[in-house]
C-alpha cells in the first residue's frame, strides 16, 4: 500500500500470521509519489509489537533480520521505499478466543499475502483505551571517560516481559539501539507497551544488554526513574576452576586412583598442571591467568592423564569418570609356571619317542 495510512491496534483486532508471499508475507508498506496520482504518499504506519493472545511478532524484514522495536511506528518517507515485514509466530488459544479478525494462510505471488490496499487500513479500534506502560533507561559508562578508547558509538538493549509475580521465564519482545545525543546522554524509552494481556494478568517488562565487548554490565531499577545500565571494564584476568565426579559405585571394587593429574591449556599450549587428590575434595583451580593476548580473548581448556580403570569425560572444566569394567590382564602365577612345565614335558617325551623309533629302525636294517 502507498496512500495514507495502515495502523493495526492490539483492542478488538486482528492477528495476522501464516501469510505466504514471495516476499512481505504479512504486511508491505510502500512509499511513492511518481505516478501513482491520488494513491501516492508517504504513510504514515504503527505496527503492534504483540499479535492478540500475547504472542510477540517478532517482525522480520525480508532477509530475515530483526525489526528493531523503534521501526515499528513512524511515517515511510521517499520515493519508491517499502517496509516489507513477516513474521515466523503463530497464534495460540488465546488467540483464537481475543481476536475478532483472523488474516492467515492467505497467498500472494508477489508480495502482501496479507493484506492488499492503495488506502486506509485500520485494525482494531485506537478510540478504545488499551493501558499501556513505558519503560526508562539510562546508560552510564563507568571507564574513566573511556581511558582504554574502546567504548563503542552504539549499544543494544533486549525488552523482555512476563506476567507480574508469576515464576515465568521472560519472554523476548524485541530490541532497540542507543546512541548518545549532542549532550553526550544515553538513554532510551520503551513507549506505548501493552501493560495487560487481554486477560486481566498485569505485565512486568525487563531489559538485558546485549554484549559490549570489554565491559560487563550491572542492571538495576528505580521505579521512578525505570532502569540504570553501568558498563565497567571487564576484568583482565579470569581463572578456571572444575570438579571431579566419579561414576564407579562409589569405588565398589577399590579402583579409584589416589591422584589425578589436570593439565591447563592455553590456545592449545600446554601451560601448568595440577595433582588433584581426595584431600582437595577433587576441585582444582588455575587463578589468575590473562584473558586476552594481542587483543584476542584467550581459550583456556583442561585435559586429564589417562586413569587406569576409567573412561574420562570433559564439560568445560569439570571432569567425569565413569568405571570400565573391562578386566586387566591375567597376570603370571604358578598355574602360569605349571603350564609352561607341561608344555616342555610334552616336548621331551616327544623327542624321545622318535629317538626310539629311529633307533628301532636302524636295528631293523642290521
Amino acid at each position: 500500500m502507498s496512500n495514507q495510512q495502515y495502523y493495526n491496534y492490539l483492542k478488538e483486532g486482528a492477528a495476522l500470521y501464516g501469510n505466504k508471499a514471495s516476499s512481505a508475507k504479512e504486511i508491505f508498506i510502500y512509499s511513492a509519489t511518481i505516478g501513482f496520482g491520488a494513491h501516492g504518499g508517504n504513510p504514515k504506519y504503527f505496527i503492534a509489537d504483540t499479535m492478540l493472545g500475547g504472542i510477540p511478532y517478532h517482525w522480520k524484514y525480508n532477509d530475515g533480520t530483526e525489526v528493531p522495536l523503534n521501526k515499528l511506528n513512524g511515517t515511510l518517507l521517499g520515493e519508491g521505499v517499502d517496509l516489507s515485514l513477516y513474521t515466523a509466530e503463530v497464534g495460540n488459544e488465546n488467540t483464537q478466543n481475543l481476536a475478532k479478525v483472523f488474516i492467515t494462510g492467505n497467498y500472494s505471488a508477489t508480495r502482501g499475502g496479507g493484506i492488499g490496499s492503495n488506502g486506509d487500513v485500520t485494525i482494531g479500534r485506537k478510540d478504545v483505551p488499551v493501558p499501556e506502560t513505558d519503560c526508562s533507561i539510562k546508560k552510564v559508562w563507568d571507564d574513566n571517560n573511556d581511558e582504554k578508547g574502546i567504548r563503542p558509538e552504539s549499544i543494544e538493549v533486549e525488552l523482555w516481559r512476563k506476567i507480574a509475580g508469576s515464576n515465568d521465564e521472560p519472554i523476548y519482545i524485541g530490541y532497540e539501539t542507543i546512541k548518545p545525543d549532542a549532550n553526550g546522554d544515553w538513554s532510551l524509552k520503551f513507549t506505548g507497551l501493552i501493560k495487560e494481556d487481554g486477560m486481566g494478568n498485569q505485565y512486568e517488562y525487563i531489559i538485558k544488554e546485549r554484549k559490549v565487548v570489554g565491559y560487563v554490565a550491572d542492571i538495576t531499577k528505580d521505579e521512578v526513574s525505570g532502569y540504570t545500565i553501568t558498563n565497567s571494564y571487564e576484568p583482565t584476568v579470569v581463572s578456571v576452576e572444575g570438579k571431579k565426579i566419579w561414576e564407579d559405585y562409589d569405588d565398589l571394587v577399590g579402583h579409584r586412583p589416589g591422584s589425578i593429574t589436570i593439565r591447563l591449556w592455553k590456545n592449545g599450549v600446554e601451560i601448568d598442571h595440577k595433582v588433584v587428590t581426595d584431600k582437595d575434595d577433587w576441585s582444582w583451580s588455575f587463578t589468575n591467568l590473562p584473558k586476552y593476548e594481542n587483543d584476542q580473548l584467550i581459550e583456556y581448556t583442561i585435559t586429564e592423564d589417562p586413569v587406569k580403570w576409567y573412561d574420562t569425560v570433559i564439560d568445560g572444566y569439570n571432569v567425569t569418570n565413569y568405571y570400565n569394567e573391562t578386566p586387566e590382564p591375567i597376570p603370571d602365577t604358578g598355574d602360569n609356571y605349571s603350564y609352561i612345565f607341561w608344555l616342555v614335558l610334552m616336548g621331551v617325551s616327544l623327542t624321545s619317542m622318535i629317538s626310539l623309533i629311529m633307533f628301532q629302525k636302524r636295528r631293523n636294517e642290521n
